[in-house]
């Protein structure tokens, strides 16, 4: 059977610049100074996986402390997030078409899971989502 798989941040939810913010802030603790291209190369483009890559140029490479800056990443931009998410143009009307052609559809996002899990809540998506995998539900993002 066909199903449809979204991506979440950029596609279904006007977000990536609320992420911009929160790893700016978040990065800022370890002397970083994160710029629009950077955020562009570095999360958005494939370039290389940004957290990872800009927290080992500032000297921080143990995989538990990356992983911990990676989750105050989430409250961060949750706490950013809160009253100002926006579905993308046409999303809604997108999401009710495949709903009403009875096609499941999930959502595949690099965001972790309590970002995707606040993003589909905050936006009203569940109605129309049946399943979610992020980042880290994976072994390699």
């Amino acid at each position: 059977m066909p199903a449809i798989i979204c991506d979440l941040d950029g596609l279904l939810v006007d977000s990536e610049e609320l992420h911009f913010q929160a790893y700016k802030t978040v990065l800022s603790d370890f002397g970083i100074k994160l710029t629009q291209q950077m955020f562009i190369d570095g999360w958005l483009s494939g370039k290389h996986y940004g957290t990872y890559y800009h927290l080992e140029k500032a000297g921080v490479t143990d995989k538990n402390k990356v992983e911990g800056i990676r989750k105050h990443k989430c409250d961060v931009f949750i706490d950013l997030a809160k009253g100002k998410l926006k579905l993308m143009p046409g999303v809604e009307i997108f999401l009710k078409r495949v709903k009403e052609a009875g096609l499941p559809c999930g959502i595949g996002t690099g965001g972790h899971r309590s970002e995707y899990e606040f993003s589909i809540k905050e936006c009203g998506l569940a109605p129309y989502i049946q399943a979610a995998v992020g980042g880290d539900d994976v072994a390699r993002n």
